[in-house]
């Protein structure tokens, strides 16, 4: 595979506060951003996968699921006044010609939770260090 990658999956909005979804998840995040301009002015919760870069993406979002699935019903009340979205960071080489895929189970999964999934593909140009051998 010429890809590497990472994911997050985030509850962002302006009127969460993250130890109260700490503590009604029981699940401690890996990062909490406060409102400023660069995000909107909102607070982000952040929990990230927990996979190496080189697995897929697919499975980076396996890793933050099985976190989030025994908590999904009271992830869903946040659904209202939050975004819920699991973020995809990929690197790929200009010649990949590999392709992103989800299979069904993982977007229904993601879909009843009300998250998106949202990805940044980073392209890596032939003058630059190819981020993976092939």
């Amino acid at each position: 595979m010429n890809m590497v990658g990472w994911v997050v999956f985030t509850i962002a909005g302006e009127r969460i506060n993250p130890d109260v979804i700490s503590h009604e998840l029981s699940l401690t995040p890996d990062r909490v951003i406060y409102p400023q301009p660069s995000n909107r002015y909102k607070t982000v919760w952040q929990l990230n996968s927990l996979l190496p870069s080189d697995e897929s993406i697919e499975r980076h979002i396996w890793n933050i699921l099985a976190r989030l699935l025994p908590v999904r019903n009271r992830l869903k009340k946040y659904q209202q006044d939050a975004e819920l979205e699991f973020y995809c960071s990929v690197k790929k080489n200009h010649n990949a010609s590999d392709v992103l895929m989800f299979s069904p189970r993982l977007l229904l999964l993601a879909g009843s939770l009300g998250a998106g999934i949202t990805t940044d593909f980073d392209v890596i140009l032939p003058e630059t260090k190819s981020i993976v051998e092939t």
